[in-house]
């Protein structure tokens, strides 16, 4: 009988491991690292946003009390605050508060009143030249449709009020207390130069009650605005509207406590 060949047999070689089999562990890894990225750019975006949105609120904030400390600036040299417009020999409103606090907000802004000129209207021939200027302190950085020529912030112009129009107020005049009074508010996209002499009436306010009126704002927790006192406080949509309006006047006799307005 022949003999068995007692030579081992080689081992069969192992099947290659195929594509998918190499790849299907670096797939894997590369979806679980791409979903926890996708995770941490969410968190982070939870954590970024509000810090942002607070940012901005704070940066409009510190612009009305810049307004407010050149409001009392100005108060401090005239004895009186400026007027919400002043007139020219035309009769037409010449000349806006905005421009008349213009030394009071700064260097820069005391270098653009120096070449402002008071004895023509603020679209005369030499003022037109300053329009494409702006002021630091004049647009809110949440209000992203109003350009930097533009103004976030508004008198609100009438009987009763800070601004009765040509006539300057005083201190003693606000028999409220300058904490109970407003003076500027908060407007989004208004479309006024920050150099034009126009604001809001107090008409706008009383005629849309239950509202906040014209005043608008991005800022999730309401309008900013400024009181007499260069206090800026926050006003939101639910406000009762006898109470807005109480406020806006300064002299009506009624004091209000911030504490139940404020969100």
């Amino acid at each position: 009988m022949p003999m068995k060949d007692s030579t081992p047999m080689p081992d069969s070689p192992r099947p290659l491991p195929t594509r998918s089999r190499v790849r299907r562990p670096l797939q894997f890894g590369l979806r679980a690292m791409l979903l926890v990225l996708t995770l941490l750019a969410v968190l982070l975006g939870l954590i970024v946003q509000p810090l942002r949105e607070a940012a901005r609120r704070d940066r409009c904030s510190r612009n009305l009390a810049q307004i407010g400390v050149a409001l009392h600036n100005y108060h401090d040299t005239w004895r009186s605050f400026p007027p919400a417009v002043t007139l020219g020999p035309d009769g037409r409103p010449w000349h806006g508060w905005r421009v008349l606090i213009l030394p009071h907000l700064g260097p820069e802004a005391r270098n653009l009143s120096k070449a402002y000129r008071l004895d023509e209207p603020w679209d005369g021939p030499n003022n037109r030249k300053l329009h494409a200027a702006s002021v630091e302190c004049g647009v809110c950085p949440d209000d992203q449709r109003t350009p930097l020529t533009g103004t976030s912030y508004l008198a609100v112009v009438g009987p009763h009020t800070v601004w009765p129009g040509v006539k300057a107020t005083r201190f003693r005049d606000c028999i409220d207390g300058t904490s109970n009074t407003i003076a500027v508010v908060e407007v989004l996209d208004s479309g006024i130069h920050w150099m034009e002499p126009r604001d809001l009436s107090i008409d706008d306010f009383a005629s849309t009650p239950g509202t906040l009126g014209p005043m608008a704002s991005k800022h999730r927790r309401g309008v900013n605005v400024l009181t007499l006192d260069g206090a800026r406080h926050t006003l939101t949509a639910d406000l009762d509207h006898t109470l807005l309006m109480r406020l806006l006047r300064r002299d009506d006799g009624e004091v209000v406590d911030w504490n139940e307005i404020e969100p």
